[in-house]
């Protein structure tokens, strides 16, 4: 799992190219999106063989759905910074939303891995 989201990334930065910061963030965020809708499906299934408890289920469901909050909130701030793509604040409420969907995705990716699906 970790290898394939590395993988992910480097082959976005070396699409990328010259691109911009924050279309790299944003690409990477989007990046990131598919590997968590893959990971919950290989979540799925292993809870599908009931290889997993209630708190675990009801744990990594919590995660989801605030990572899916946090997704929302980096596509609005990308929306507010292509319409301003010099405001500072923009620019501030972007990079945050960032940090907050790669907290939300090691949280969750984490708790994937830790209770047996990979």
């Amino acid at each position: 799992m970790k290898l394939r989201i590395i993988f992910v990334l480097c082959a976005l930065i070396g699409i990328l190219g010259c691109a911009t910061a924050n279309r790299i963030s944003y690409k990477a965020a989007t990046a990131s999106y598919i590997t968590v809708d893959l990971a919950m499906q290989a979540w799925g299934a292993y809870v599908a063989l009931g290889k997993t408890t209630p708190a675990q289920e009801l744990e990594v469901r919590n995660a989801y759905e605030t990572y899916q909050k946090v997704v929302v909130g980096v596509a609005s701030a990308a929306q507010a910074l292509s319409a301003s793509p010099n405001d500072p604040v923009a620019i501030s409420t972007f990079q945050a939303d960032l940090l907050g969907v790669q907290a939300a995705f090691n949280t969750l990716t984490a708790l994937i891995t830790k209770d047996g699906a990979k």
